[in-house]
């Protein structure tokens, strides 16, 4: 029942005085509380970055492994939200917190230089290894003979070593920098074996394998065993001094790898040249003042030099003239043995020792007389009659001075078809003789026998 009047005042300042209500005026305004939330992660990644301490309003939250951070009960109004973590520049900006407010910390880390240093090793053993590359965050250095390397200024934190040799596989690992940091690198290895043989002498003892500056020597038995061999593609080189040497490219991989090698003897033979002829040819009509010169009718087989001779005169016109002289010989390769098998020849190389007669120093070639021509005869070979030669030069070098020109006719005398082997030798023209070129080397027939021409052919002998 409401009570109105004069007894509803008294009524309600008796209850006041009982204390079942407060008659007094507030003190201040209604204070009204928000939330704050959101992640913390790193600038570049968005990861999460756990153990961040982020403080709003007198309160602080720990950051966990999701990167949440909340904040509740935090009075309605602009604040300041602080992060913070060792490594990571500190965040802070003003908030206005109300209801369900969402704000996101990106956070960037620190810069922290450090230096990367070590060795290179071949694994399972303390062999350094020069030569390599090794790069990581940004820097690189290769290694010298101790297999050192160095990288200074590298930044702190996870980065990929790569360490990089031709022929050797790569390494290649996660690591982390944290200041100064030592780390050696240990590249991989295997151990080559198997066994040195001749074909005739069997097994060969002494045999010295190298891979890669890692040499190993052939036992009684002709078996070698190399440990601690680069793995990669590698360059196997075996050598002995009563056989050629072997060579050979060959991959190695795992624990083993076994290559058989066999040896070759090599057998030499001098065989002197007793066949050579200088042609000419000349241009010289109405020349009055031209030297005497070849006709192409001429043969010159009995000459004690083999002579190189170019000359050209020209006069203004008009008509314009030119006088032209050519000197060239040729040169029969002596057979080869028939006990030698042109299969098994490996070089064949003809000598021929200059006169010490010579104008300026030009330059001369070699071409092979082609196999469709007919045998010729040193006494009857003259310019109208010399047989053909390849357009290709076997040969071409700048005119010798004093030294024995070598000449490789290997490939002649691997040419079965010829019915005789043989070269032709000129001088290539200048076209700017004043007044001759010219360059001589001893024949056949030349008056002591260490200067005549002569053949080595060089064959395996199994």
């Amino acid at each position: 029942m409401l009570m109105r009047g004069p007894g509803a005042l008294w009524a309600m300042i008796a209850l006041c005085s009982l204390g079942f209500f407060t008659c007094d005026k507030p003190h201040g305004p209604i204070v009204r509380e928000g939330d704050l939330t959101g992640y913390v992660r790193i600038m570049s990644s968005y990861t999460p970055i756990p153990g961040t301490v982020v403080t709003c309003a007198g309160q602080t939250c720990v950051v966990g492994n999701s990167g949440i951070y909340q904040f509740w009960g935090v009075p309605e109004g602009l604040h300041t939200l602080k992060a913070a973590k060792p490594g990571f520049s500190p965040h802070e900006a003003g908030i206005y917190v109300e209801r369900n407010t969402s704000y996101n910390i990106y956070m960037t880390r620190d810069i922290v230089y450090g230096r990367l240093s070590g060795y290179v090793y071949l694994s399972g053993s303390a062999q350094p290894v020069s030569g390599v590359t090794v790069t990581c965050a940004g820097k690189s250095d290769t290694t010298g003979a101790d297999g050192c390397y160095v990288l200074d200024s590298a930044v702190s934190g996870t980065h990929t070593l790569v360490a990089h040799k031709n022929h050797y596989l790569m390494y290649q690992a996660a690591i982390s920098i944290a200041g100064d940091t030592t780390i050696n690198i240990y590249m991989a290895s295997s151990t080559i074996s198997g066994y040195v043989t001749h074909r005739v002498d069997g097994p060969v003892a002494g045999a010295r394998i190298e891979v890669e500056q890692v040499v190993g020597y052939s036992d009684s038995d002709g078996h070698y065993r190399v440990s601690h061999v680069p793995q990669g593609t590698q360059t196997v080189k075996c050598t002995h001094e009563i056989y050629n040497a072997f060579s050979d490219t060959v991959k190695i991989r795992g624990d083993e790898k076994q290559l058989d090698i066999v040896m070759t003897k090599s057998e030499h033979d001098t065989l002197m040249v007793t066949d050579d002829a200088v042609v000419g040819m000349s241009a010289f009509e109405d020349c009055s003042d031209c030297p005497e010169w070849m006709s192409t009718s001429d043969n010159r087989g009995q000459d004690s030099l083999l002579r190189l001779e170019y000359f050209m005169r020209s006069f203004a016109g008009p008509p314009s003239t030119a006088y032209v002289g050519r000197k060239r010989f040729y040169v029969a390769l002596p057979a080869m043995p028939v006990d030698m098998n042109p299969a098994d020849l490996y070089r064949a190389t003809l000598y021929l020792k200059p006169a010490g007669q010579s104008s300026e120093p030009g330059y001369i070639t070699a071409r092979q007389v082609m196999s469709s021509s007919s045998v010729w005869d040193e006494d009857a070979l003259t310019w109208d009659n010399a047989p053909s030669v390849s357009a290709l030069p076997l040969e071409s070098a700048i005119v010798p001075q004093g030294e024995t020109w070598q000449v490789d006719v290997t490939l002649i005398y691997r040419d079965v078809t010829s019915p005789e082997p043989g070269i032709r030798i000129q001088m290539e023209e200048t076209g700017s003789a004043d007044p001759q070129e010219y360059f001589y080397f001893w024949s056949s027939e030349a008056p002591a026998s260490e200067d005549r021409p002569y053949v080595v052919l060089q064959a395996n002998a199994y």
